[in-house]
């Protein structure tokens, strides 16, 4: 039973980090410039190159907004045996 209580916060999660994702990076990446569909990179890597997003002038949120970013970059183009750390 208690799955059931945390089924609509990881749903809930994910939709917040694609929304996010939507803000911060389809200005740039979308499926017809610059699309993510063959990275697969860890966390470690995510944070890693939105790092280097920010200093090339892209706008990337901070703080909470930030690790829904990067769970939902991992979960979406993450390797499948990413550890998610």
């Amino acid at each position: 039973m208690v799955t059931g209580f945390l089924l609509p916060h990881i749903v809930s999660a994910a939709s917040d980090g694609a929304a996010i994702f939507g803000e911060a990076c389809t200005g740039c990446h979308n499926a017809s410039s610059r699309p993510l569909d063959n990275v697969h990179l860890t966390k470690a890597q995510w944070k890693e190159t939105v790092e280097q997003m920010a200093s090339l002038g892209a706008e990337v949120p901070s703080g909470k907004k930030l690790e829904l970013l990067f769970d939902y970059l991992v979960s979406t183009y993450g390797p499948s045996d990413a550890v998610k750390k």
